[in-house]
């Protein structure tokens, strides 16, 4: 094809007779060089079919990109007061390539101790989720999780039966100590007999035993939940010397049959 001045428009048609002999062709010259440039060989379209290709494409290459900037993206919790952005940086500059970190602060200035730290790819990510999820960082373990928007939170709680945490938070504010035992004991449970089914109430009366605000930590997040499990199961084990009736030893969560 040509433009009005009789120049080439770098493009243009070839008919076959034969649709087999158009898809060889298309298979033995698509993407070989010609000089210094590159065939391009494929089906001819009308031009709104192509657009609409294009459009798939495009929208296509799009989620790919939203979704590994996402699972390069860090939501942390529970972090110390005297952490800022930049000590934040610090904290996890030896995982890869921070791209940004935020730390997350009130209308009065003060930190509401959570925020996010970005990467430059998913792997590193996912490298500094590993380390320091439960981390001790100054009086506190810290939650480390891959950012989700509000909508995916919600909805993946909702799938799990869980109540939001800061839903949660607002309940244990005026229920009384036993109230707020039982209402931590139900949230944390399910997920304990999921990891450790036989002695599921057992594990979760020792884990309800800790500060109020790591049963929190341990009820958001799975990896801290299941690492804190088998250090209860470990306890449990040795405490019986390996024998399976346990129910002399340790008090269990009471469970509402």
């Amino acid at each position: 094809m040509k433009d009005s001045n009789g120049k080439s428009r770098c493009f243009g048609f070839v008919n076959f007779q034969s649709p087999d002999d158009a898809a060889a062709a298309m298979e033995n010259l698509n993407g070989t060089s010609n000089g210094d440039m590159f065939w391009y060989e494929g089906r001819a379209q009308k031009r709104a079919e192509r657009e609409s290709e294009l459009r798939a494409k495009f929208e296509q290459e799009r989620i790919n990109r939203f979704e590994k900037l996402k699972a390069a993206n860090l939501y942390l919790k529970n972090l110390d007061d005297s952490i800022n952005d930049e000590k934040l940086k610090e904290l996890f500059s030896e995982f890869g390539t921070i791209t940004s970190t935020k730390v997350l602060l009130d209308p009065q200035g003060q930190s509401k101790c959570s925020g996010f730290v970005a990467f430059s790819t998913p792997e590193e990510a996912t490298k500094a989720l590993n380390e320091m999820n439960g981390k001790m960082i100054g009086r506190k373990p810290l939650y480390v999780a891959v950012a989700q928007r509000k909508e995916e939170r919600k909805a993946r709680l909702q799938r799990s039966g869980l109540i939001p945490v800061s839903t949660l938070t607002s309940s244990l504010v005026s229920a009384s100590p036993a109230d707020r035992n039982r209402i931590l004991g139900e949230q944390l449970y399910p997920p304990v007999e999921s990891i450790e089914h036989v002695h599921a109430s057992k594990v979760t009366g020792m884990l309800l035993e800790m500060d109020q605000t790591e049963v929190l930590h341990l009820i958001e997040s799975p990896e801290a939940l299941k690492t804190k499990a088998a250090e209860a199961m470990a306890v449990l084990q040795e405490a019986v010397g390996g024998q399976s009736d346990m129910s002399d030893k340790f008090g269990s969560f009471p469970l509402n049959e």
